[in-house]
This record gives C-alpha cells, sequence and structure tokens, in this order.
C-alpha cells in the first residue's frame, strides 16, 4: 500500500487557509480563526512569480504555479502540528480576474415581489451577455464566475437595504461581476488539493475582498482611498487568458 501523507492527518475545523494570487507573487498564510477570539497567524509564507519578458500566458500560468508550490510545500510542514486547515479562500489579483460593474434595469407592466431566486436569475441573464462581450479575452465555455455582489438596489426608484419580499415593477441593480479561467482556477485548486486536500475552494477578487475589510474596519467612514503600487509594467492587464 502506497504511503500518504494525509493517512495520519485529520482536518483543524478553526484552521484556515489563505491564499493570494498576485501578479508579481504568490502568497499564502494558515490562520486559526476560533470564535470569540482574534485570528492567530500560524505561518505565512510568499514567492515571487518569475519575471515574463515576453508574457505568454501559458508559460506565465506555470511560473505561477512553480511559486504556489514552494509556498504550499513551506505551510504543509506546518500542519503536520496542526492539521490540515479545512477552509480555503482564495484572492485573484490582476491579471488572473476580470472584474465588471453591470447596471442591469428590470421593468414590467405588473408588480412582482424581489426575492433571492429572481435577482439570481436576472444577474445570470446579465452573465450570458457579458460571456459574449468578453469572447475576444475569454472563451465563454472558459468563463468561471468568482465574485458576484450587489453593490446597491433601487426599487421604484429609491435605494433600498433590504429589498426582499418587497413589490416593485421597475427595478435597478448595479452588480460587480469578478471573472476568471476555468482553466486558471482549475490549476490553483489543483495544486491545493495536492497538499490539503480541500473539498472546497472559495474564490474571490482582491479588490472586492479589500474593500470589503477597509470596510468593516472603519464603518464610520464612506470614502475609501486606495494606494496601488504597480508591480508589473503595463501590458499585464492585457493579458489574454487563453492558457492551453
Amino acid at each position: 500500500m502506497a504511503f500518504s501523507f494525509f493517512s495520519s492527518q485529520k482536518q483543524n475545523e478553526n484552521l484556515t487557509l489563505l491564499v493570494d494570487i498576485g501578479s508579481a507573487s504568490v502568497g499564502a498564510a494558515l490562520v486559526l480563526i476560533e470564535k470569540g477570539k482574534t485570528p492567530l497567524i500560524i505561518a505565512s509564507a510568499r514567492e515571487d512569480i518569475s519575471f515574463q519578458e515576453a508574457l505568454v500566458s501559458s508559460k506565465f500560468l506555470i511560473a505561477m504555479n512553480h511559486a504556489f508550490d514552494k509556498v504550499l510545500k513551506t505551510l504543509q510542514e506546518k500542519t503536520k502540528t496542526t492539521g490540515v486547515p479545512q477552509n480555503v479562500f482564495c484572492t485573484l489579483s490582476s491579471p488572473w480576474f476580470i472584474l465588471k460593474t453591470r447596471d442591469l434595469h428590470v421593468s414590467r407592466d405588473e408588480e412582482f415581489e424581489v426575492t433571492e431566486k429572481n435577482l439570481e436569475e436576472f444577474i445570470n441573464e446579465d452573465i450570458v451577455k457579458l460571456k459574449e462581450e468578453l469572447k475576444d479575452t475569454l472563451p465563454p465555455q472558459d468563463v468561471r464566475i468568482i465574485e458576484k455582489k450587489i453593490i446597491h438596489i433601487k426599487l421604484n426608484g429609491y435605494e433600498i437595504k433590504n429589498p426582499y419580499k418587497q413589490k416593485t415593477s421597475r427595478m435597478e441593480l448595479s452588480v460587480t461581476i469578478g471573472v476568471s479561467s476555468g482553466k486558471v482556477i482549475q490549476s490553483i485548486e489543483q495544486k491545493i488539493n495536492n497538499f490539503f486536500h480541500a473539498r472546497t475552494v472559495h474564490f474571490g477578487a482582491f479588490p472586492v475582498a479589500a474593500f470589503s475589510a477597509i470596510r468593516d474596519m472603519f464603518p464610520q467612514r464612506r470614502i475609501f482611498s486606495f494606494l496601488i503600487s504597480p508591480a508589473r509594467p503595463p501590458m499585464y492587464p492585457a493579458l489574454k487568458m487563453t492558457c492551453s
């Protein structure tokens, strides 16, 4: 019988793996999150992605995976005493995702009740259109939605915080949609599973995660400023996600 590193390890329900896939480096951290306690960073690691003189998406993906492999190997050593993480969250920075803000308008002759189901349907209908718009950058069959958040919603012209079970004949939505390549997502999931056998990896766009964190840290502030340091030349945001 082949030896398995995972045979003697149990999942730690309080341990979370946080992953940051950036344009210039890959980072990850094992964080102990227990109810009523401040999150504790058990270990962290970061590796640079080798610089690409001529950017080719497939080679860039290989370089990212090489850096990611080193990061996960470093953290794997720590899990021999802590157990493996039960939860995995991964944020993607440019050029690994495309973030779009969509303004949706729904108008009907008769009033309808707003539910989670019909909001999901309205957004999914627009995602079909978005896939067509992005076809020159990302083939529709390779699109993977990683972010889907309602920024604000208006019913009959009035902004409302809780629209559910409200009736309206006119609805306006502002939605943030995060898109990545299915091949990129699959590659990341496979790499994580090689080390930790995670059941599910939750993905998100870094700008949305950063905004949410700052908003929660400073709830009294209504305006946020972001300082973004360019880590790669301007050509990177234009990378076509056609990894093969």
